[in-house]
């Protein structure tokens, strides 16, 4: 994994990345579990796929750049991403991402989620259901694992409840609620990355990278599986 340095941070990736096979599981292969639940895989590596929107051949997606290139990604907080036409509806049930975050220390901006079911950092971290609330962890714990450094985040979102986070390998208790979550946190064919589309709110968060989108709840197996995975082969980013 080769590093330059950034006006952000000294870990900035680039270069085409190769497929290495760990417990079974190909960990630069679109479908990691091997069982069709993968619906995307972005792996942000600044190269050609990113850009024309290929996202290393997954077809029928269609990703919308705004106010930049995925180039400019890890450099811009003005660049943000929206995705269409994922197969979610209102009755899907659970939907889980995976990814490297790294959080610049910025308050009220959002990494990813749905319009109506995204995560949201201001006075904690967690889930936001558009209602002025936030479901997940204390603003401590978030800063001591997350601030200005590197972690991977496997959040569970979930239709009628506020699903769970396990970053860097460890399920997080869900301790901190602000406001008042809407009962039903629907989903959509639509997916954002790093802010909003249709206007500069919530952006700014910091810099993202191997974003995994499964049409399922992972088990703890699966959840160590998949992070063990990624730590031996991209952990010198931490």
């Amino acid at each position: 994994f080769n590093c330059i340095n950034s006006t952000i941070n000294k870990n900035i990736w680039i270069g085409q990345l190769g497929t290495v096979v760990n417990n079974n599981y190909e960990i630069d292969g679109f479908d990691f579990f091997n069982d069709n639940s993968a619906i995307a895989f972005y792996k942000f590596d600044r190269n050609a796929h990113d850009d024309g929107g290929l996202y290393n051949g997954i077809p029928n997606h269609t990703i919308y750049l705004q106010h930049g290139t995925v180039y400019s990604l890890l450099s811009s907080p003005n660049t943000t991403i929206h995705i269409k036409d994922l197969p979610f509806d209102d009755n899907t049930e659970v939907v889980t991402i995976c990814a490297w975050l790294y959080w610049n220390g910025n308050y009220s901006v959002m990494p990813f989620g749905f319009a109506r079911n995204d995560m949201y950092v201001n006075n904690g971290y967690g889930f936001n259901t558009s209602n002025s609330d936030i479901t997940g962890i204390t603003n401590i714990e978030f800063v001591k694992i997350n601030k200005r450094k590197w972690a991977y985040h496997i959040i569970t979102f979930k239709r009628d409840s506020s699903g769970t986070i396990n970053i860097n390998g460890s399920d997080q208790t869900i301790t901190n609620t602000i406001g008042s979550r809407l009962k039903s946190a629907t989903f959509s064919k639509e997916f954002n990355i790093l802010g909003w589309p249709d206007n500069r709110s919530y952006r700014n968060f910091g810099e993202i990278a191997r974003l995994r989108i499964i049409d399922r709840e992972l088990t703890s197996t699966e959840k160590s599986a998949i992070y063990s995975a990624e730590l031996e082969n991209y952990g010198d980013m931490l």
